[in-house]
């Protein structure tokens, strides 16, 4: 089922942003990001942008999309127990966040390269 939730809102910015995401069984939503044209762009290819990045995330069967991923980090940082999610990526923000987050927490973690994406996984504390 396609579900679209349009919202104008009255701006001082002439400009648009266009972010879409998909939603699967399990609570899994993942997102493009935001889409923001320059200006004069038409619609159409800034859909086509918005959707191919959304393809190209959900081609990974990733649990977090790269821009919620490096977001989430402390929360996975700071839980005991193991905790892992798949990513399409590593982006520079969750690298930097990651390392951030070790020197206060100094948790094991593991990178597994998939077929697809990335499993990120923090272990349990003993």
């Amino acid at each position: 089922m396609i579900q679209l939730n349009i919202k104008y809102v009255k701006s001082l910015n002439p400009g648009v942003g266009l972010s879409i995401w998909a939603e699967f069984d399990g609570d899994v939503i993942i997102g493009s990001g935001t889409i923001c044209p320059k200006r004069g762009e038409s619609s159409e290819n800034v859909g086509k942008k918005a959707a191919k990045l959304l393809k190209n995330q959900m081609a990974t069967q990733a649990t977090v999309d790269s821009f919620l991923a490096d977001q989430i980090l402390p929360l996975i940082f700071i839980c005991k127990e193991k905790s892992s999610i798949i990513i399409p990526n590593i982006t520079p923000h969750m690298q930097t966040n990651i390392e951030l987050l070790n020197l206060f927490t100094h948790r094991e973690f593991i990178f597994e390269k998939l077929k697809e994406g990335w499993k990120f996984e923090v272990l349990k504390i003993e």
